[in-house]
């Protein structure tokens, strides 16, 4: 059954317009406030006359190439304001050097990476400060702290780039990593020295700007981001000499306040936000308790309680969808293209390996010749009558030779009777002509029995690439092939769970090629810590009208992060098994194989396999067969395919002969349709009530043939009817009876338990008894009921 990802379809055309405006406004607020933030940190400036968090910021950004103007001109207007010419000059400088070395990286072809940006940063503000401090006063100090600042330009550039690149690239609230949430926590609390002695009305901005951002990012993504914020503005205020070293403590503190509180929900952290850190600042630093810092306090507060909730943000949360249908016919017609040249090139190889697989059985004219050319080396070569025979008589023996290795090609040797008697009397070495005739030609005939092994491995190996160009064939031609999105229901099932206070950032309703239901959605709770996922079914059933299942699993709605839910249609039928089995002689080790396997796309197979004989040997036999089949399966390859990969992987598997049947069913529980799959196995039974149906085969087992006939027979299985497959040690077991299935199908009348594991057990007993008390063959019974669910 085919996966679809939330939000790969054309979106609501509700929403789609609106959506593509707030994109796009998102977009510029994104880089307006980039902007602002590189003024503020241009005028970041401590220890009077240094700024390498302007430096290291503008290193950030400028990796992208869309902005490098803007923030050279946003970095360049925030150091204008707060320092003299001289230095404004200084930094200018290494701005230029920065963007120089860039542009020479580029015009070279080098990828920059954001390391190599901290190393020319850091190179460019010592080269251009060491240079300014040859030509100042105390070069020795001012050498050291322009060492100090390059590789605090370095360690920021590293430090910023990630929050950077996050701000630059966001398109998902799940991408963020904690790594994002530092830089970004790092970026805004240093950008606190950008603002100081800023006022308006009254209100410091420092104050404003550290409470409004440690409450909002605190409580939207926990107290490791609100504390990182506020240790580092804390710190930054304490090297700009505003406060105290207790500052940074007290800040810190109310970082882990934001989020203390976020489970009573906004106005919950509101109070216990502001109580705290009212509370904080009495009891550390009473002395810097004013009314300036209620006033921001106030007004941070304000700014928290107007922003929308994520659940007032529900409708304009960006889609990553596809915006036209034409773009995913396009995306389709391509991907089938490359699958459709993927096809035809393993089509070809296999063509390949078919046109170099002859096999033959008699040796060509030119290794007739090769051999006629190895006997007269080794025999007559140093013979007194090989001038005689070779050169005067050339014709006549040569004739006579090559009559004779006729012979041999349809005997497999010749002996005194094969020669005729003018060669015998003429020839003074005649045993020795014979036995290394015979030897030099078995020789050859190994040789020509290899080269058709090769033949018959490279024939399956084409058997399989085949194989696989068919299954990619498939896979095009069903690649979104039927799949009807249903749009109304995607917003009636969005808006009614929206009423339950259960956040959806996507659903996706639709069906698949083989007209089944699926629902997709990313779900999230707001209010408790979770929520039972119990709660969506009945909803997602009330619009789709069908008895849809939670597929993935997911038990609980978190209200930490979104989950990824998919729903598919409720089977039909349920499946129950029971088997029983014993081995020759009730030894340990049974020569049969089994396999119960569960298919995602509805389907329960049940698996039998007979391996030659009984014992090890026979076990791994099946074992193997079992296994292989199982793995193909769940990759994805249909039964036919699997099949013949199967046998030829039996036929490759070694010199020795790998026989083993397989007995196969193939269950839907959608529609309780029974593929019986038969290769050399013997036959299975259907008893439905009183009434039993027996379904027979006659093909070959599989590792005998390079191509495996298998045999398919389909049945309709309907409420509490059950599926019986033995092994032959079963239908052996009565001796006597010609008709092998009769005492099977006499049995199973007799029998009225409804449990499948009765019905094994009692088949193997009645084969015991059959026997006389005696296993002389391994022995296997699986019973499979299949049942209607109630509605």
């Amino acid at each position: 059954m085919e996966r679809v990802d939330v939000g790969f379809r054309r979106s609501h055309p509700l929403l789609q317009k609106k959506d593509i405006y707030m994109r796009q406004a998102f977009r510029i607020l994104k880089i307006v406030f980039i902007y602002i933030l590189g003024m503020m940190l241009g005028r970041a400036v401590i220890f009077t006359n240094m700024n390498p968090m302007a430096m290291a910021y503008f290193s950030a950004v400028y990796i992208d190439k869309k902005n490098r103007l803007g923030i050279f001109l946003a970095v360049l207007l925030g150091l204008i304001t707060v320092m003299p010419a001289i230095d404004v000059l200084k930094y200018l400088m290494i701005m230029i050097v920065i963007v120089a070395i860039n542009s020479i990286v580029e015009i070279r072809g080098k990828k920059m990476l954001l390391i190599h940006e901290g190393i020319i940063s850091a190179i460019s503000c010592l080269v251009v400060s060491m240079s300014a401090a040859v030509m100042g006063q105390n070069a020795g100090h001012m050498f050291f702290a322009a060492f100090l600042e390059a590789i605090a330009i370095l360690a920021l550039v590293l430090i910023y780039g990630r929050g950077v690149k996050y701000l630059l690239e966001h398109d998902d609230e799940n991408k963020v990593t904690n790594e994002v949430l530092i830089s970004e926590a790092i970026i805004m609390g240093t950008a606190v020295a950008g603002i100081a002695g800023i006022t308006v009305l009254g209100f410091g901005f420092i104050e404003v700007w550290i409470f409004s951002v440690v409450l909002i990012l605190g409580y939207r993504h926990g107290i490791g981001t609100g504390a990182v914020i506020g240790v580092v503005s804390g710190i930054v205020l304490v090297l700009m000499g505003k406060y105290d070293a207790e500052i940074v403590g007290i800040f810190g503190m109310i970082g882990i306040l934001s989020a203390l509180f976020r489970e009573l929900g906004k106005v919950g952290s509101m109070i216990g936000f502001s109580l705290g850190t009212i509370g904080l600042w009495y009891f550390f630093s009473p002395l810097n308790l004013d009314f300036q810092i209620v006033k921001a306090l106030i007004v941070s507060v304000g700014i928290f309680a107007i922003l929308p909730s994520e659940k007032e943000q529900i409708y304009t949360m960006k889609k990553e969808m596809v915006s036209e249908d034409r773009h995913i016919d396009k995306v389709q017609s391509i991907i089938n293209e490359k699958l459709a040249h993927f096809s035809a090139s393993f089509h070809n190889i296999a063509k390949t390996f078919e046109d170099i697989s002859d096999r033959r059985e008699n040796l060509t004219t030119e290794e007739v010749n090769k051999l006629l050319d190895d006997v007269a080396e080794k025999v007559c070569k140093n013979c007194s009558m090989c001038q005689m025979c070779w050169q005067k008589e050339f014709y006549d023996t040569y004739r006579t030779v090559f009559s004779i290795f006729s012979a041999i090609e349809n005997k497999n040797q010749i002996t005194r009777d094969d020669i005729p008697n003018g060669f015998l009397n003429k020839c003074i070495h005649t045993e020795d002509f014979i036995a290394t005739t015979n030897r030099l030609f078995e020789i050859y005939k190994m040789n020509m029995a290899w080269e058709n092994r090769i033949a018959e491995n490279r024939e399956l190996i084409s058997q399989q690439f085949h194989s696989v160009a068919h299954i990619i064939e498939k896979l095009g031609d069903n690649l979104y092939k039927n799949m009807a999105f249903n749009e109304e229901l995607e917003t009636s099932i969005m808006e009614e769970l929206s009423k339950e206070d259960i956040l959806v950032k996507d659903v996706v309703v639709y069906k698949t090629h083989n007209g089944r239901m699926e629902v997709g959605m990313k779900l999230k709770y707001q209010g408790d810590k979770s929520r039972s996922m119990r709660d969506v079914t009945p909803v997602v059933n009330k619009y789709t009208k069908k008895r849809m299942r939670m597929e993935d699993g997911c038990k609980y709605i978190s209200d930490a992060a979104y989950s990824d839910v998919r729903f598919i249609e409720s089977e039909v039928y349920r499946i129950a098994k029971g088997v029983s089995r014993v081995g020759k002689d009730d030894k340990d080790v049974s020569g049969d194989s089994y396999s119960f396997l569960n298919l995602p796309k509805g389907q329960d197979i049940v698996a039998l396999s007979d391996g030659m004989g009984t014992g090890l040997k026979a076990f791994k036999e099946s074992k193997a067969t079992i296994e292989l089949m199982e793995q193909l399966l769940e990759a994805g390859f249909d039964g036919e395919t699997a099949i013949k990969m199967v046998n030829s992987i039996l036929v490759l598997k070694s010199s020795e002969q790998t026989l083993s049947t397989l007995d196969m069913s193939v269950i839907d529980r959608y529609t309780g349709m029974c593929e019986f799959v038969k290769i050399g196995a013997v036959s299975s039974f259907i008893k439905s009530g009183n009434k039993i149906d027996v379904i027979g085969s006659t093909s070959l087992p599989m590792g005998m043939l390079n191509h495996v006939e298998s045999e398919s027979t389909n049945k309709q299985l309907k409420d509490g009817d059950m599926v019986v497959m033995v092994t032959d040690g079963i239908l052996d077991s009565d001796d006597e009876t010609i008709d092998k299935e009769k005492w099977v199908e006499e049995a199973l009348k007799k029998c009225d338990s409804r449990n499948p594991q009765d019905i094994s057990d009692y088949i193997l007993e009645s084969a015991r008894k059959k026997a006389g008390g005696q296993v002389n063959d391994d022995m296997t019974v699986i019973a499979v009921r299949i049942w209607e669910k109630a509605g």
